[in-house]
């Protein structure tokens, strides 16, 4: 019986979902042959048991294929559409609300709920002109769960969080070390309760870009 896969040529045909089942299907310790397998079921959209009747050079080979999308940077992309709809990334993060920012932070930090990330980033654009545009206003993430969205979308926004988090750390630790050439017993106990919060987020990045070269290994 021949069988017809449909082998992903770039990470935006991969959606969040796909790699979400992903992460699940080989969370905990497995064989390299099970990884394979489900890497071609999940991004390939077919079922496990017909993988059984592919010779494998060709299950290899696909496999390979898919390995090497998730070698490429993913850089910000701050438009695209899904279903006939253009969604766009929040155009100013300064003017975020604290509604957007506490529902950010509470669901950025697990891949299992990165689609809501994805709600509070981006949006529906009600109105664009050349590049510009505007979204519309944040109603919360279950508003627009992007279980969809492409995943270099994804990635290219968690990447960008990831670096403008560890620019922060380091440009605040710098000016705080600026303001105190001999700082008190005090001060340092405080300097240093401050970046456990900066070292604990930086971890939690490191633990999630682990899960990206998952495939690569």
């Amino acid at each position: 019986m021949k069988i017809k896969i449909e082998v992903p040529e770039t990470l935006s045909d991969i959606t969040l979902d796909q790699y979400q089942r992903y992460l699940k299907a080989i969370d905990g310790e497995h064989t390299e042959d099970f990884i394979k397998q489900k890497t071609i079921e999940v991004f390939c959209n077919i079922d496990f048991k017909n993988l059984a009747t592919i010779e494998v050079s060709s299950l290899n080979r696909i496999y390979n294929k898919i390995n090497n999308l998730f070698n490429d940077n993913y850089g910000l992309i701050t438009t695209f559409k899904l279903k006939g709809k253009e969604y766009g990334f929040i155009p100013d993060l300064s003017a975020m609300t604290l509604g957007e920012f506490i529902d950010l932070d509470t669901t950025i930090s697990d891949w299992e709920s990165m689609h809501k990330s994805m709600g509070v980033l981006f949006r529906p654009i009600k109105q664009k002109i050349n590049k510009k545009y505007l979204i519309e206003d944040y109603e919360g993430y279950s508003k627009n769960l992007l279980k969809e969205i492409p995943l270099d979308v994804a990635l290219g926004a968690f990447g960008f969080f990831w670096t403008l988090s560890n620019e922060l750390m380091i440009n605040t630790q710098n000016y705080l070390a600026k303001q105190m050439d001999n700082p008190t017993s005090q001060q340092v106990q405080d300097l240093q309760s401050a970046g456990v919060g900066f070292n604990q987020f930086t971890q939690w990045q490191k633990e999630m870009s682990s899960n990206l070269i998952t495939l690569q290994s």
